[in-house]
């Protein structure tokens, strides 16, 4: 079986790999929708699991010219192109369906979601992580999502940890210069990170953060910005 991971998140990718990781899948990884484009004209792949939003071409671009690719060529592939997100709602899902994915689900996935995938079951529904209380990490939960693979854990928060010196200062930079749009990309990342680490609170206020510098109200920015500044000095202290 062939699998074709397309995400510009390190963190991501490092966990689908490890929950796929088993003998006769053959993986190949895609930082942007563009390279999982080229990737997929010169192979074929059984699954393509596909980001939606990263730089150069977004995952809905490219899995619209890769079923585009298909037609012309009068043939379909088989493969199943399952999108990924940490923004999913049912109508969402309905209008990825329509532009050529199989299903869409939310981030953070579990690896038993994954085995899932591997096994054929067309009827996975999104879910989103309860929100009832916001810990600073649920280790638990996300450990289980890493199929109890500890060192694989302790390796994705220090990824966490290194994304965190990197795209703080970005992020706090481009709001300074009142660039939103350069700011959005490190705090989805961060956003994506947290999930797949289990740090809840962290996860909250990047989402938080996002959709104020989507709506670009400044009265907005600068809270939101202080609370991710303070769940990212609690994940720094664990």
């Amino acid at each position: 079986m062939r699998i074709l991971i397309a995400d510009d998140n390190d963190i991501n990718r490092d966990f689908l790999k490890a929950a796929l990781g088993d003998p006769g899948i053959e993986i190949q990884e895609a930082v942007n929708g563009r390279q999982a484009l080229d990737h997929f004209l010169k192979q074929p792949f059984d699954l393509v699991l596909m980001d939606i939003r990263m730089p150069e071409m977004d995952g809905i671009e490219a899995t619209k010219a890769i079923r585009e690719a298909e037609s012309r060529a009068g043939r379909d592939s088989g493969a199943k192109i399952i999108g990924l997100t940490a923004d999913l709602q049912l109508s969402t899902t309905t209008n990825l369906q329509q532009q050529g994915f199989d299903n869409c689900l939310a981030k953070p996935v579990s690896r038993d979601t994954v085995r899932q995938l591997l096994a054929g079951d067309g009827t996975l529904q999104p879910k989103e992580a309860p929100s009832d209380a916001t810990p600073v990490m649920d280790r638990e939960a996300a450990l289980a999502a890493a199929g109890g693979n500890v060192e694989l854990l302790d390796r994705l928060m220090g990824m966490l940890q290194q994304e965190l010196t990197r795209f703080l200062p970005e992020i706090r930079q481009a709001i300074a210069s009142n660039d939103l749009e350069t700011a959005r990309a490190p705090v989805h990342k961060l956003r994506g990170s947290a999930g797949y680490t289990g740090c809840l609170e962290l996860k909250e206020t990047a989402a938080k953060l996002e959709l104020a510098l989507t709506r670009g109200n400044p009265g907005e920015i600068t809270p939101a910005l202080d609370e991710l500044a303070r769940a990212a000095e609690n994940v720094r202290q664990l």
